[in-house]
């Protein structure tokens, strides 16, 4: 019995799609998250005051930053033990 997976030319260029739409995507959250401005976002740590990573500010008009939300450093974050 051999183990052998047979991919077609079509499944290769399916795959080939998918990871450019990834790439994109990718590319797109990156230029998002450059583009942030600190006056519009919570920026520090909500455990230690640090300041947080672009990627982790919480817009000051969102609804979690309505519900108490603020960001995590990274150390912080590591600290914390989820179940998921």
């Amino acid at each position: 019995m051999s183990s052998e997976v047979l991919v077609t030319p079509e499944d290769k260029a399916r795959y080939m799609q998918v990871m450019a739409d990834y790439d994109e995507a990718m590319r797109q959250v990156a230029i998002s998250i450059s583009q942030r401005k600190a006056a519009d976002h919570f920026t520090a740590c909500r455990d230690c005051g640090r300041f947080a990573d672009k990627s982790r500010w919480v817009p000051r008009d969102s609804t979690h930053a309505q519900h108490g939300a603020r960001p995590l450093c990274a150390v912080c974050f590591d600290e914390y033990d989820y179940d998921y």
